[in-house]
């Protein structure tokens, strides 16, 4: 579900409430490290992937794969994690609720 409310801010548009949460915290926790939410990556055949939540400094994509999405694209998320990985990306990605979790988000990052 996307918030209906303004960006909160110029480096988050469009976020989803996971995503909205996830921001908030690595934004807390690496106080003045730029985070992005929705943020493009090309692809080598156009368009782009677009990360849940990016850290482009560290080159980390944080992914927020709920239950029922998911499900259903683990092998497009595998796909796409190898080619993000190619480009010197590491992918995390937390599932159900680990992202309300804060020393587990704290640990994996």
């Amino acid at each position: 579900e996307r918030l209906k409310s303004n960006p909160i801010s110029k480096y988050c548009k469009n976020p989803s409430r996971m995503q909205d949460g996830l921001y908030h915290l690595l934004k807390e926790l690496l106080q003045g490290i730029p985070v992005y939410c929705n943020y493009p990556i090309p692809k080598l055949d156009g368009g782009n992937y677009w990360l849940d939540v990016a850290i482009p400094n560290f080159k980390l994509d944080i992914e927020y794969d709920g239950v029922y999405w998911h499900r259903f694209t683990k092998e497009k998320d595998k796909m796409r994690d190898n080619f993000l990985n190619s480009i010197g990306w590491r992918v995390i990605r937390l599932e159900g609720d680990e992202h309300r979790k804060s020393k587990k988000v704290r640990s994996r990052v």
